[in-house]
């Protein structure tokens, strides 16, 4: 009688797992193709970074303006260095957020930050 159950239970598990699914579409063929330039906003170039840089001098600069918080110009750097530097999105993203927080923040920093800091070559 043991052996009838579980010849029982061994043939509905083959059958249950042997059934065929509906075709169901694969998720990732629905959504959009982006790639990283679609996102980002273009960069304009000003007295730190351009666009003929090397992505490593960018994410250095664009960070040494982050730490030196004149967010108006490691936006910049950072854009441009974003490419090759994923890093580079999570201090866009923090600046977003903080743009966010208090929209006057931008304004201010971009009037008052031009020109203070220069970098020696």
């Amino acid at each position: 009688m043991k052996n009838h159950n579980l010849l029982l239970l061994i043939t509905a598990t083959l059958l249950t797992g042997c059934s065929t699914a509906p075709d169901e579409p694969d998720l990732s063929s629905t959504l959009p193709t982006l790639s990283l330039q679609t996102l980002l906003p273009t960069a304009a170039p000003n007295d730190y970074c351009n666009s003929t840089m090397d992505s490593d001098i960018l994410y250095g600069t664009g960070q040494f303006l982050y730490d030196a918080k004149i967010y108006a110009l490691a936006e910049s750097c950072l854009i441009m260095a974003a490419p090759k530097h994923k890093r580079a999105l999570c201090y866009l993203s923090s600046m977003a957020e903080q743009d966010n927080q208090n929209p006057k923040t931008k304004k201010i920093l971009k009037l008052s930050t031009h020109g203070l800091l220069r970098i020696k070559k």
